[in-house]
């Protein structure tokens, strides 16, 4: 049973569901929750309730490793100063934001590869998803001193976002395509471990794959003219 909330009326499951539930904690829990000193010395029963589904919903998955996370966001947040401060030290720069996101363990999605392992590979799904949700937050938001800062003038340089669900999708549309072996693993429900040989490339194709087809869709004139359409 995946976790599912209730809100405003509207009924979310699985990460819709996690989005809700920092909703229902800022709207009217009466959870500091953007408060960094609060970050830093969250307890797993502090977690727990934020993230408490509706009768019968499943529990939010990875509960320990999610309380981990939010100390060392409240750590490195109040090192700096807060928030305001860490964004004015970026300049409007996202990848000066990811760098030093990546101070953080937690953050730092990046592992040795290569036929010695002695590759470092970069993927940073966390920092550059977060680095896109304050830009559109930013530029959908009214003005303030905090959106004006999440206004990123590189956002553009940002890749795709290495989920799992990007994989399944391109794999689907004829993107990419899985060797015999990787078929044999995934039919098996192979579960494969953080920085496997085999979940690495997928990961590094799958960012790859997208960027080809953002470039595909960028010289495609329809594509242009249905952007044009947009009332967005």
């Amino acid at each position: 049973m995946p976790l599912t909330i209730s809100h405003r009326g509207h009924t979310y499951k699985r990460s819709w569901a996690m989005i809700a539930s920092v909703t229902r904690a800022l709207d009217g829990r009466k959870v500091e929750l953007a408060d960094p000193k609060w970050q830093m010395k969250a307890t797993r029963s502090d977690v727990a309730f934020i993230f408490e589904g509706d009768s019968g919903s499943g529990e939010v998955p990875l509960l320990d490793q999610r309380v981990k996370s939010i100390n060392e966001l409240g750590k490195w947040i109040d090192s700096y100063g807060g928030l305001k401060k860490i964004l004015e030290r970026c300049e409007g720069k996202c990848l000066k934001l990811i760098e030093l996101l990546c101070e953080m363990p937690n953050w730092n999605d990046s592992l040795l590869y290569g036929p010695v392992g002695n590759e470092r590979m970069w993927i940073l799904k966390r920092a550059q998803l977060l680095c896109a949700d304050l830009w559109y937050c930013g530029m959908q938001s009214e003005e303030t001193e905090i959106s004006k800062l999440c206004k990123f003038e590189d956002i553009h340089q940002l890749s795709a976002f290495a989920d799992y669900r990007i994989p399944q999708s391109l794999e689907s549309m004829g993107a990419l395509e899985y060797s015999e072996h990787l078929k044999k693993l995934l039919n098996e429900q192979h579960r494969f471990k953080p920085g496997e040989q085999e979940e690495v490339e997928i990961r590094a194709v799958s960012v790859h794959a997208a960027h080809l087809v953002a470039n595909e869709l960028r010289n495609c004139e329809e594509f242009k003219r249905s952007l044009q359409r947009s009332p967005t």
